[in-house]
């Protein structure tokens, strides 16, 4: 019943099951960071960085979805 836990799993459960999403999340955001140190050098825009923009938004749906974040 994740009602308990303000709409989050259970400790045990979201230690899990939330961690490695969370190295997902982490994980995504250096790659950006990376790129866009690249970038400095390079041109990106509109659909050569959106890809980022959407592996971001969809992390954090999957997060809000299974519990792991509000």
């Amino acid at each position: 019943n994740r009602g308990n836990n303000g709409g989050l799993l259970p400790i045990a459960i979201r230690k899990t099951i939330c961690d490695p999403v969370k190295s997902l999340s982490d994980y995504i955001l250096k790659l950006v960071d990376n790129i866009e140190t690249i970038a400095d050098n390079l041109t990106l825009s509109g659909d050569n960085t959106k890809v980022f923009s959407i592996a971001q938004s969809s992390t954090d749906n999957l997060t809000k979805a299974i519990g792991c974040k509000k």
